[in-house]
């Protein structure tokens, strides 16, 4: 069975095929991520609530400037055909 720190690792590495686009911005939070978690391991998070603390905290400062590049896109309207 697989941790949830292995798919994270994993989605890390298989960025740069997945991101089609050319973001680099989104590939520079990829990269914080990727320093983020590099060493980590489930049983150091599990077992060292401080290590927990940093990582998380870390994460949440990447969190905050992916939702800052976040963009509103307006809704298409749909009208009823006649």
């Amino acid at each position: 069975m697989r941790s949830k720190t292995g798919n994270i690792q994993e989605f890390l590495t298989d960025f740069d095929t997945l991101n089609i686009t050319n973001d680099t911005e989104l590939s520079a939070q990829v990269e914080r991520c990727k320093a983020i978690m590099s060493g980590v391991n489930p049983d150091s998070l599990r077992s060292n609530s401080a290590f927990r603390s940093g990582i998380a905290a870390s994460m949440a400062s990447v969190q905050t400037s992916l939702n800052s590049m976040m963009v509103d896109r307006p809704k298409r309207k749909l009208r009823p055909a006649a």
